[in-house]
């Protein structure tokens, strides 16, 4: 059985020799890279503004060699039973170094490239290391973030050299080190106080770090019996955890995730309301934090950013209008009147914006092209801004949730009914094409129907729309294997489609945030055999990959992009929850 202290399974698995999978634990913005041929930390990253860059790229060598198996999810461990350096957080950005049989560790190789206009400073017997980091996204308004490391002796004394920053060993050859890292939101004083109450060896931190791990599977009560299986939870919840984030800037109101933290490393709006699958199951308190972030950082128009960094969000696009969604099935879980409450004027403020900013005389909602519906280079948008049948079916399906979050709530829901019906009209009137009997886009430069088969042209229904006969529509194409229920069912391009491409991104590759709409759809429609059948095939895929991958090739399987990515974590653990009901 699954218990709160499983991570430790994954030490043989623990790979933190990459940015997309950095040793990055506590909800920090930090991340550290090692490797089996490390004999130190060989990166240190910042994962920051939705770009992640290597402050030190040798941050430092302690001649010992790193231990993967002696490692956990959050001690890294170098040497070996006599001699040897373990390293562990305790906080947010913030960790120790606890070394035995070291004369000397040599720090912060001086001739980074990475860290402009580097100094030191001190204060209260602590040597602070300032700078300025290049941020690397020409989006970004800042070229640089400022940074301070601190850096405190408890046991050892530090000496500057002319390449690095040395740690030298008291009598007994022990070291002791207390770090704590910040950006933008820079005070010295936390700093230096954080500083100070660095546990007083690594096992006090081993607790600090299992004390929030529990904190972060509170809800999780998933058994699995299967090793394998539970090394797969085990990865995924791994992924989940260490993505978490307590950013800085306009990210720090409340928690953040990032779908990626060496990819994507800021708050993105629909990766969250998908990756709040998982959380719902192991923190409900967390996912309604999530969802949170979004509310207060909407701008006053209504809009929600497409997503949210520090100190900028992307400018002019947005993404579907999942939260009512999100937040309606988070509301469900819980009975939280008063986190709905909160949400409700957010949402409804979001729908305004939608059906101002967006509306067209044909009384559907334009979107200027793919990256906007998550969707970035599908063929579907190969002419220009559509009306898109996936935006338009998440539109409605976000007003039909105002709609029963309002009657929750004993509130009038005759506004957003009314719309809801007209909107649903208007994507039947559309975008249904009688001839194939499927919802497809509408090309706004052709003013013709874009007739690509895909898991977006199912999507009306899953919004409610009933139009003719769902039945019909799903037996034909949904659960067809020559459209999309082949071995790697639900591919985002309909597998006999000329445009179709198994491994090229959103031309063909398999999503599982949509594959998790595909199956709601069945279900609502009553294709039980079919839902699991389904169900089943994508678990099997996301155990045979082993990496949580961001997407899959729709015919072999294989994983790509990113690895422990959110929504596939969250994906897997939401299905696996429904087969052990």
């Amino acid at each position: 059985m699954i218990n709160k202290s499983f991570l430790n399974m994954r030490r043989h698995m623990n790979k933190y020799d990459n940015q997309m999978e950095s040793f990055s634990p506590m909800l920090s913005t930090i991340g550290l890279c090692v490797s089996d041929q490390s004999t130190g930390v060989d990166s240190f990253l910042l994962h920051y503004n939705r770009f992640t860059r290597p402050v030190w790229t040798e941050f430092f060598d302690c001649g010992l060699r790193y231990s993967p198996e002696l490692s956990s999810s959050s001690v890294l461990f170098f040497g070996d039973t006599e001699t040897n350096l373990r390293l562990s957080f305790y906080d947010v950005n913030s960790f120790i170094i606890e070394a035995h049989g070291l004369e000397s560790i040599a720090f912060l190789n001086k001739a980074s490239e990475s860290l402009r206009d580097m100094y030191y400073d001190h204060e209260d017997n602590a040597v602070i290391v300032c700078g300025h980091s290049e941020n690397g996204d020409e989006r970004d308004p800042d070229e640089t973030v400022y940074l301070e490391l601190g850096i405190k002796a408890g046991r050892g004394i530090i000496a500057e050299t002319e390449d690095y920053l040395t740690v030298v060993s008291d009598n007994s050859n022990d070291i002791f080190l207390s770090f704590c890292c910040r950006v933008l939101d820079v005070k010295r004083s936390d700093i230096v106080n954080i500083l100070n109450s660095a546990p007083l060896d690594v096992s006090e931190a081993e607790k600090k770090n299992e004390e929030f791990i529990n904190n972060c599977l509170r809800d999780f009560k998933i058994g699995i019996n299967d090793d394998h299986i539970c090394e797969m939870v085990a990865k995924a919840i791994h992924g989940l955890i260490f993505n978490l984030a307590k950013g800085e800037g306009r990210l720090n109101k409340h928690l953040s995730f990032y779908p990626n933290r060496g990819t994507y490393p800021t708050h993105f709006l629909w990766d969250t309301c998908f990756e709040n699958l998982a959380f719902e199951l192991m923190n409900t308190d967390i996912a309604k934090d999530l969802l949170l972030q979004f509310a207060e950082n909407q701008r006053p128009d209504g809009k929600y950013e497409q997503f949210i960094c520090s100190t900028w969000g992307r400018p002019h696009d947005t993404q579907p209008a999942l939260i009512g969604w999100a937040s309606l099935r988070l509301y469900k879980l819980t009975g939280d009147r008063s986190f709905m409450e909160r949400m409700l004027p957010s949402i409804e403020l979001n729908n305004r914006w939608w059906l101002t900013s967006r509306m067209t005389k044909y009384g559907l909602v334009c979107c200027p092209g793919g990256l906007e519906t998550g969707q970035d280079d599908s063929p579907r948008f190969d002419n220009g801004p559509t009306l898109a049948v996936d935006m338009n079916s998440y539109l409605l399906h976000q007003i039909n949730c105002c709609v029963e979050m309002r009657s929750e709530l004993g509130l009038d829901t005759s506004y957003w009914a009314a719309i809801s019906d007209k909107l649903s009209g208007n994507i039947s009137r559309i975008l249904y094409d009688p001839e194939t009997e499927l919802y497809y886009d509408f090309c706004l430069k052709t003013e013709s129907l874009v007739k690509i088969v895909s898991p977006s042209s199912l999507l009306p229904l899953w919004a409610g729309v009933t139009y003719n006969d769902p039945r019909k529509m799903i037996k034909s194409y949904l659960v067809n294997p020559d459209y999309m229920f082949g071995d790697v069912p639900f591919p985002s391009v309909a597998y006999n489609e000329k445009e179709y491409k198994s491994s090229l991104w959103w031309r063909g590759p398999m999503w599982l945030p949509v594959a998790r709409l595909m199956l709601e759809t069945l279900e609502r429609y009553g294709f039980e055999n079919e839902h699991r059948t389904a169900a089943k095939r994508l678990l099997e895929i996301i155990l045979k990959d082993g990496r949580m991958s961001e997407l899959f090739d729709s015919k072999s399987g294989e994983g790509l992009g990113a690895a422990e990515q959110g929504w596939t974590c969250a994906v897997f653990l939401s299905l696996l929850d429904e087969f052990c009901k």
